[in-house]
């Protein structure tokens, strides 16, 4: 799905696009699943975590948020 300013959503219920999506972005290799969560796990603490429930998590020194 497109959005106006260009981006694209994913529906979070979707695991494949997720999947997709973080996949692109951490690479094949970097993406497992966790308590049905999807994961991409970056060198060090660096995370992105995207629940099916749309919840997003991310860990980075200096930059963590959960919303």
């Amino acid at each position: 799905m497109h959005v106006p300013d260009g981006g694209t959503a994913v529906d979070p219920t979707d695991t494949a696009a997720v999947r997709d999506h973080l996949e692109r972005f951490a690479g094949a290799d970097r993406v497992s699943e966790r308590d049905g969560a999807l994961v991409a796990d970056f060198r060090g603490v660096t995370y992105v975590t995207v629940h099916p429930d749309g919840r997003i998590e991310t860990g980075m020194p200096l930059h963590e948020f959960a919303g």
